[in-house]
């Protein structure tokens, strides 16, 4: 059950009108953000309407496993049950709890736990087996977190720019947002709306509002698509976020997806061949190259290329993927240990179809990489696949090996330089760099602990007896500081 079209008008009425005047006189940005808290609301309230009290808590029990976590979800389960029983107190105190919440993460240092919090959403929403998820409510949570965001990047008014993850020295990254000021238009229909009244309100009317902020659409078909695909983006670059680091910033997608379009229905995939893949992939032998691997598909009108990387993330190694063709980017993950696919494709019945197309392409090509097995081998693809309309994928690889490169900013100033520093040498700074995870070829006559391979099995690694999964890990080095030349 949601809310009905007269329910959602009466609301949006009601509490537009409190927060014109709550805002009277308040600066711009400031407005924005509240409104955009106020849509929040609106959101929350279409989600949870009809839904039983105790299902608010229970739908994502069983996604909270320890202590720290369950506390953390607490706060925003708090929120959905005071929607449910006293509107007018949730939708007017939500900017204030965003807020407070951010300077609790800011204090505590809680931002792992907040994006810990955004992976077991994400997880839980496409979670169709467990009958205690109702979906509309973690829907409603993904609302609340969405927001919460916005409130925790550093600068909340700053609206160029949405978060986009923290690298390993905790620094919080951000991402440019393509759609910064889609819901201006809206503001601006609802302002001419209370003072003309809805008569007023002409499709032309609309168009020239939006066409105004640089969006133009031709009938209101073209409007819904154009608002999914904001939907679509912001969400999905949300999901990856608990992965994205200086390192595997370049998964981020550089060009908003369109899901109108048929950028994979060429391909056809045998369902069997699916289940081959994931059982294949429980037991690799290799690990990606340390920046991953660029495949580039030259033949092909539709797809341009597919870059794939490793991240350890709670244990787990995570494939993250960026798939790039003539509708824009569309980046996802999978968890290898259980397995899990991501792709904003399986939240939606009518995509699902494209969704399998999705994972059947990516998990071919990470299992000609990881695996030794002559089935998966990039120059079979084509045979691999069938493609109706003639076109054949021909995709050549790029390894992309060596130091692990910060794809977020670029060290334009000198590598670094490991070695202890004595205190009070300002000629060198000191800084984070990250190894990533590897499998290394003992010594002869040596064979790694049974600790060791247990977790590299546990990974999903199948190793030789004499190889060892070697962890990643973060160290402290220093750099010779680049003095700047002073004009004579």
């Amino acid at each position: 059950m949601s809310l009905s079209f007269e329910q959602e008008q009466e609301l949006t009425t009601k509490y537009w009108r409190k927060l014109t005047k709550k805002l009277k006189d308040t600066p711009k940005p400031m407005q924005i953000l509240q409104r955009r808290t106020m849509n929040t609301a609106f959101s929350v309230f279409g989600y949870i309407t009809g839904i039983a009290f105790e299902k608010l808590s229970m739908s994502l029990y069983f996604y909270t496993k320890d202590v720290q976590m369950a506390e953390f979800t607490r706060l925003y389960e708090s929120q959905l049950e005071l929607a449910a029983i006293d509107q007018d107190k949730f939708a007017m105190g939500l900017h204030k709890f965003f807020n407070n919440v951010s300077i609790r993460i800011k204090k505590e240092d809680l931002y792992q736990q907040f994006f810990e919090l955004y992976y077991r959403c994400i997880r839980a929403s496409l979670d169709r087996s467990n009958p205690n998820i109702e979906q509309n409510v973690i829907q409603a949570y993904l609302s609340l977190l969405y927001q919460q965001a916005e409130y925790i990047k550093p600068d909340k008014f700053d609206y160029s720019v949405t978060l986009a993850g923290m690298a390993t020295d905790g620094q919080l990254l951000v991402m440019k947002d393509f759609f910064s000021n889609f819901d201006l238009p809206g503001y601006e229909l609802q302002q001419t709306l209370s003072e003309k009244g809805p008569a007023y309100i002409t499709f032309p009317i609309m168009q020239n509002i939006y066409a105004k902020y640089g969006y133009k659409f031709n009938s209101f078909h073209d409007y819904d698509v154009l608002g999914e695909r904001v939907k679509f983006h912001s969400s999905a670059c949300y999901a990856i976020l608990p992965f994205i680091n200086e390192y595997t910033y370049d998964i981020i997608p550089s060009m908003p997806f369109s899901i109108i379009g048929d950028f994979l229905l060429d391909i056809n995939v045998p369902e069997s061949h699916l289940a081959e893949l994931y059982t294949a992939l429980k037991k690799r032998k290799h690990t990606l190259p340390t920046n991953g691997v660029l495949i580039k598909f030259a033949d092909n009108p539709v797809i341009d290329s597919l870059l794939l990387k490793e991240i350890l993330y709670d244990n787990t190694i995570i494939l993250l993927y960026k798939y790039s063709c003539v509708e824009g980017d569309l980046a996802g993950f999978y968890d290898t240990k259980n397995p899990f696919f991501f792709t904003k494709m399986a939240e939606h019945d009518e995509y699902i179809y494209l969704a399998v197309k999705i994972i059947e392409l990516v998990l071919f090509c990470y299992a000609c990489y990881t695996l030794n097995d002559s089935m998966f081998q990039l120059n079979k693809i084509d045979s691999y696949f069938t493609l109706e309309r003639g076109y054949k994928l021909n995709p050549t690889g790029y390894l992309q090996g060596g130091k692990l490169k910060n794809t977020y900013q670029a060290n334009v100033d000198g590598e670094p330089r490991e070695g202890t520093v004595r205190k009070g040498n300002d000629d060198f700074e000191k800084e984070t760099k990250a190894i990533q995870g590897y499998i290394r070829k003992l010594p002869k006559n040596q064979t790694a602990s049974q600790e060791a391979r247990e977790y590299a099995e546990a990974l999903g690694y199948d190793l030789n007896t004499d190889e060892t999964f070697v962890r990643p890990f973060i160290k402290q080095v220093f750099r010779l500081k680049v003095k700047e030349c002073q004009e004579s």
